[in-house]
């Protein structure tokens, strides 16, 4: 069974399963991608007179869903069986409600979603900021510990700002139609702590920073659309890391340049000691032909000194 529960109060607008819900248009027909025990589903039928259509990895939480859904595919949206049994439907509203966190490659899965949804069609989708204010200070005392709930959860295998889901969202041919968030701020003198324990001083400067809007926002929703323009990186301002990157990339580069150079001149040496020995070799053989020869005739000389001396 999943360890992921949800109790909405449709009436907290600071949640982001409540900004999914109010973006659904009545009697449309939807499919809850990770739709856990159905929880959604049930609220989304209920209210809206809509027909959902479910996907969840968990057969426990499936069972419970299929109360609430059309049907209920109990299979990982990573892999390409479920698409077939969805072959020819379409969708008015796609939801992924603190799903593609935990996905391997969540770009290639929205990709994947074009086929299923109408030409107006939307997809809805919540995730974790991993710029929260939280995280944020955390890392500065150099901690990033997994949790078994929340940001941090220790199932997540992707982390996301706003702008590099944004990024991700345009690289997988969509647009941003509707972006909100819900907020969870820490108190001046909790962000104060924090600081002078690793040494630092609360400035306005930091404060003002710690608490701003993308500090504060704790989960993103996301309403996107298919886009027709095709997506293009901006590389006008990158970011540091960004830049450490391209270094580090030129580094690897040149160093991949000199060591091929290297081999060449090992080679080119390697070849020249060949050489070299061979011409030691044979400057032996010649040494050892003329010492015989020169023995030989230093041992006729001799031979005849000695037959001179004994007459």
């Amino acid at each position: 069974m999943s360890k992921y529960k949800a109790n909405i109060s449709l009436k907290n607008k600071n949640n982001v399963t409540t900004l999914i819900f109010d973006s659904v248009k009545e009697r449309s027909r939807v499919f809850d991608v990770g739709c856990a025990s159905g929880y959604l589903a049930e609220l989304l039928t209920k209210e809206k007179g809509c027909t959902v259509v479910g996907l969840e990895i968990d057969p426990d939480d499936a069972v419970k869903a299929r109360k609430y859904c059309e049907k209920v595919l109990v299979e990982n949206v990573e892999e390409s069986l479920w698409q077939e049994k969805l072959k020819g439907e379409k969708f008015d509203h796609i939801v992924f409600s603190d799903v593609l966190e935990h996905l391997k490659d969540p770009e290639s899965v929205l990709r994947t979603m074009k086929n299923f949804l109408v030409g107006n069609g939307s997809i809805l989708i919540s995730i974790p900021n991993v710029a929260h204010v939280s995280v944020r200070l955390e890392l500065l005392s150099g901690k990033f510990v997994p949790e078994p709930i929340g940001i941090l959860d220790n199932t997540h295998l992707k982390y996301f700002t706003k702008e590099t889901f944004t990024d991700l969202v345009k690289s997988a041919g969509f647009k941003v139609r509707k972006l909100a968030a819900s907020s969870f701020d820490f108190p001046e003198a909790k962000i104060e702590q924090y600081l002078e324990k690793i040494g630092l001083r609360a400035q306005d400067k930091a404060l003002r920073e710690f608490s701003s809007e993308e500090a504060v926002a704790y989960q993103y929703f996301f309403e996107i659309v298919k886009s027709e323009a095709t997506a293009q990186k901006d590389t006008k301002e990158q970011k540091p890391i960004y830049e450490v990157r391209n270094f580090l990339k030129t580094l690897e580069n040149a160093h991949k340049k000199e060591s091929q150079q290297l081999q060449k001149i090992l080679r080119e040496n390697n070849s020249l000691r060949v050489e070299i020995q061979r011409l030691n070799n044979e400057i032996e053989t010649y040494k050892k032909s003329i010492f015989k020869v020169l023995n030989s005739k230093t041992q006729k000389t001799i031979k005849r000194f000695l037959s001179r001396s004994k007459s």
